[in-house]
């Protein structure tokens, strides 16, 4: 009999999401994980620059120089 408890886990995880990234290589796992990390670290920056000049919102040419994840 399934334990309820992970059966309610279960339900709002997205397994395919799972298998995709358990074909990647440990290395390229750590990789996307960086490219993320460098992505959060970069609008962290701008959000901090802008409430520095008092802004609320970006302007449309500022650059956040934010890279995709390499595969």
């Amino acid at each position: 009999m399934p334990d309820p408890v992970i059966e309610a886990y279960k339900a709002g995880v997205d397994r395919t999401l799972l298998r995709e990234n358990l074909k990647l290589t440990p290395q390229q796992r750590f990789d996307k994980f960086s490219g993320v990390m460098r992505n959060l670290m970069s609008l962290r920056a701008a959000g901090q620059r802008a409430r520095q000049q008092g802004r609320t919102e970006l302007p449309a040419d500022e650059s956040l120089s934010i890279s995709s994840p390499s595969q």
